[in-house]
């Protein structure tokens, strides 16, 4: 099995979980808090005797380039092993702790979505000669494959909008082919073919791409035609043969219009809206960006030429200065247009909004994957991560290298945990070191302006309680934290800022997880307004301090390692938990949500009732819930075997001045657990081992194989002999002789 190094101890990395590949709360290549000062790494993951790190999306994947899949709370990538035979690894990491959740041996060659269908990765498997025509399903945090299907021809392209699995394909009869279906039937929708047409002289190598969003689906395949259709049935968005299509600039699609002659330059470039009606039509190509986010109104188009034109009419509007036509390498930043032109080594900025240039720096550059806080621009140069004010264009930090040679290729993902960068042997995670980082807008749709000209968004409370969708729940340093999306229910969005807010967690099968008094009026849960016409929304961490839980997600197979409280499958998750919210104490009607909300979670400050029951009832029922979860681990790893046994406890025994309960006994667990994240818990009446069945009996799982070994570990962890005493944990051997004391 492959085993690669994790270097560094972050595991208190805030996480911010999307759940599908497009964010309409977020756009792509936008971080979800700010980095005004160099970071820290929050984890390393090096491919200990590995060739090298590669992403493992479709297509790409075959030339073994630097890249990851970022889905939900994992980070997808190949490892390769040999060059010679293209044999590697397919590898998932924890986004927030950096730790491997699972390794599959594939094809180098074999390739995968972006995101995930009905929660689950899908990828390519290919053949001897490389080719694909099996599609699999893997299980997201396991890896395992749960669905295959062989299409009747190869597929080269894979995409999803999370329900729907989109194929490209290209068949010696039909050409380029686009197919929407299931798993089980990719071509159940609908199957269109897209003729090359005018395009058939257009040259593309072998470069591919196939993507889906908002109700539409585009792509190519090499040379030759774009395909822009209709996700709902697949219908063409232009009513001709068209070429580099783009919909960065939503509600506002555009392509350029494929003619039999033989000048790209020449050829005509038409815009419609959404629904596919033409607005207007330029003679001039429109310049694509490295990176757009923008949360406000749709941008002018930027020509080729360096000409914005209005989005609607197609007028001139500005004409950049100095600007070499068809060189230049550009980036959109809410109001702020990036540009390096004609002298590689110079990076200008603009207005959008009047093309007046801001500032020119030099030597400056976009780097290849830029990604951005609103506030900076954050690129590679060489190796090295800079961030470089958007305002005035100063770097505000710089990494040393994390190329491994020089000329090492880096990558840069803005993800829910922070900035995330791959190079050809290290992953790693860099934490944010600000507030939450607001979608920078352009235009009047989301801004009023004050007297001093600033952009001001105000949100007001809405009348109507938001929704609460738990996205992650693990324990971190004695806490259960539960990273929840927080969905208004108002278009305005809305706040959340009472002094004294009941936050409770119950599972699907009404069971007590955590309930918590929060006081959200210092740093309200601000959700702004949705740009994209969506739901507005924002993902916040609600922390439980000890105390206010009673439940933690329980590692069922493996035994968690790297100081990390849980490894694998766990018998809580996220999707299964219910979060109830009431508003109480003083709060706030109206906030101005220019910076973003001013934190990314909260704390609780006491204990709030259970949702179900009492204090007493809710850890009995938890106590029986973490054992019946942790006898199948038990009775396979550690059974039969001495390990160090810390408590053993009932209620009503007297001990350590306390008189024990139910609460203080899983309190006292809990405690262990975060110690210790190997602890286990047992009910005694099942071990033969216990002379009295009635205990709630606390162990370590780590194993000897006699006595001393467990002996020695109670003493080199500072426990004494009434807190910690080998025990043979079994079903079968007698009391006499499974216990020794130091």
């Amino acid at each position: 099995m492959l085993v690669l190094a994790l270097l560094g101890g972050g595991l208190a990395v805030a996480a911010w979980l999307r759940d599908s590949p497009v964010s309409s709360a977020r756009p792509e290549g936008m971080l979800p808090a700010t980095y005004p000062t160099a970071p820290e790494s929050a984890w390393t993951f090096n491919a200990e005797g590995a060739q090298h790190v590669a992403t493992p999306v479709f297509g790409a994947a075959y030339y073994a380039s630097p890249g990851a899949i970022v889905v939900g709370d994992s980070v997808i990538v190949h490892v390769a092993l040999d060059s010679a035979d293209k044999s590697a690894q397919l590898v998932s990491l924890s986004l927030v702790t950096g730790e491997q959740q699972w390794s599959k041996p594939v094809n180098l060659f074999d390739g995968c979505a972006r995101g995930l269908l009905d929660g689950q990765l899908v990828c390519q498997r290919s053949d001897a000669t490389g080719g694909a025509r099996t599609i699999e399903l893997r299980e997201i945090h396991s890896g395992a494959v749960t669905s295959t299907v062989t299409m009747p021809f190869f597929v080269n392209m894979l995409a999803t909008d999370g329900a729907y699995l989109y194929t490209g394909s290209y068949d010696e009869t039909d050409g380029f082919v686009v197919t929407k279906g299931t798993v089980q039937d990719p071509l159940s929708e609908w199957r269109t073919v897209v003729r090359s047409g005018e395009c058939a002289g257009l040259a593309g190598g072998d470069a591919s791409g196939l993507e889906v969003r908002d109700g539409l689906v585009w792509g190519h395949q090499g040379g030759g035609a774009y395909a822009a259709l209709r996700a709902s049935d697949g219908s063409a968005i232009f009513g001709h043969d068209v070429t580099n299509v783009s919909v960065a600039n939503i509600p506002f699609i555009s392509a350029q219009r494929c003619s039999s002659t033989t000048d790209v330059d020449t050829w005509g470039t038409d815009v419609i809206d959404i629904d596919g009606s033409l607005l207007f039509t330029t003679t001039s190509r429109i310049q694509s960006h490295l990176l757009v986010v923008n949360g406000g109104a749709a941008t002018p188009f930027l020509t080729v030429d360096g000409a914005g034109l209005d989005p609607e009419t197609g007028e001139q509007t500005w004409q950049l200065p100095d600007w070499q036509s068809g060189s230049a390498r550009t980036a959109l930043v809410g109001g702020t247009l990036l540009s390096q032109g004609r002298q590689a080594d110079v990076l200008s900025t603009a207005s959008v909004e009047s093309g007046d240039i801001l500032w020119t720096q030099s030597p400056a550059g976009l780097g290849s994957d830029p990604v951005t806080d609103g506030v900076s621009l954050i690129s590679e140069n060489l190796g090295v991560v800079e961030a470089r004010s958007i305002d005035d264009g100063t770097v505000l930090w710089a990494t040393e290298s994390l190329a491994a040679t020089e000329g090492d290729s880096l990558v840069l993902y803005a993800t829910d945990a922070g900035l995330l960068y791959v190079t050809r042997f290290e992953v790693g995670l860099f934490s944010p070191t600000g507030p939450a980082a607001a979608v920078p807008a352009y235009g009047s749709n989301l801004a009023e302006q004050d007297g001093e000209g600033t952009d001001v968004r105000m949100v007001t409370k809405c009348g109507t309680e938001p929704v609460f969708e738990p996205k992650l729940v693990e324990g971190q340093s004695g806490e259960l934290v539960i990273s929840t999306r927080v969905v208004a229910k108002c278009p305005g969005g809305d706040i959340l800022s009472g002094s004294a807010t009941r936050i409770t967690v119950t599972n699907t099968q009404g069971q007590n997880v955590a309930s918590a008094m929060f006081d959200l009026s210092k740093h309200p849960i601000v959700i702004p307004p949705d740009s994209s016409g969506g739901d507005p929304s924002v993902t916040h961490q609600f922390r439980f301090p000890a105390g206010t839980y009673w439940r933690i997600p329980v590692s069922l197979d493996e035994a968690p390692t790297n100081g990390a409280s849980q490894r694998g499958r766990v018998d809580l998750d996220a999707s299964t938990l219910l979060i109830d919210c009431e508003q109480g104490g003083a709060d706030v009607d109206e906030i101005d949500a220019t910076t973003g909300p001013d934190a990314l979670s909260s704390t609780g400050f006491s204990p709030a009732p259970p949702e179900v029951g009492d204090p007493e009832s809710a850890s009995f029922d938890s106590l029986w819930a973490i054992a019946r979860a942790d006898r199948p681990f038990v009775a396979s790893r550690l059974a039969d075997r001495w390990v160090p046994q810390l408590s053993s406890k009932r209620p009503g025994l007297v001990a350590d001045g306390i008189t024990w309960s139910n609460s203080s006994t899983l309190r006292e667990h809990l405690d262990l657990r975060a110690r210790f994240p190997e602890v286990r818990l047992l009910w005694s009446g099942e071990w033969s081992t216990f002379s009295e069945g009635d205990w709630w009996i606390t162990i370590a799982g780590v194993t000897f194989p006699d006595e001393v070994g467990a002996l020695t570990w109670c003493r080199d962890n500072g426990l004494d002999r009434d807190h910690c005493y080998a025990k043979l944990v079994s079903t079968t051997h007698p009391i006499d002789g499974s216990t020794a004391f130091n």
